[in-house]
């Protein structure tokens, strides 16, 4: 098994620290923070949406055996069959997706396209298409 480290562009860091620190800098700017449960209930909320961020920031990789590979993402995993593999190519097109950065690998399958930011992105086409 061989696996490679996904990766992450500075732009979408950057993003998940604004969204979760800016709201707290605007609203404690000097003041008390009144304690009603209204807030409490705003502030549960509106920081929950971390449940999804934070494994898609930190669980980004693929797995590579000998007949397939495992994607795994955030909170889903994916499995790809090599023999299912109808073309693998390097894309960096901004307007085709919206994964974690815009040099990536594009898979094709009989069932699926796939995007995969990766950061040895021709060592893992070379080791596919060495499998294929």
């Amino acid at each position: 098994m061989r696996e490679y480290k996904g990766k992450t562009s500075m732009y979408l860091i950057s993003l998940f620290i604004a969204y979760n620190v800016l709201p707290l800098l605007f609203f404690f700017n000097g003041r008390q923070m009144p304690f009603h449960l209204f807030w409490v209930i705003v502030w549960v909320i509106y920081y929950s949406s971390n449940i999804i961020w934070i494994p898609i920031l930190l669980k980004n990789k693929v797995s590579l055996y000998d007949d397939h590979f495992v994607l795994s993402y955030g909170l889903s995993t994916t499995t790809v069959y090599i023999n299912d593999i109808t073309c693998i190519e390097r894309s960096s097109d901004p307007i085709q997706s919206t994964p974690l950065s815009t040099d990536r690998v594009h898979i094709q399958t009989n069932e699926n396209d796939l995007l995969i930011s990766l950061m040895d992105i021709d060592e893992f086409i070379n080791d596919v298409n060495l499998l294929r």
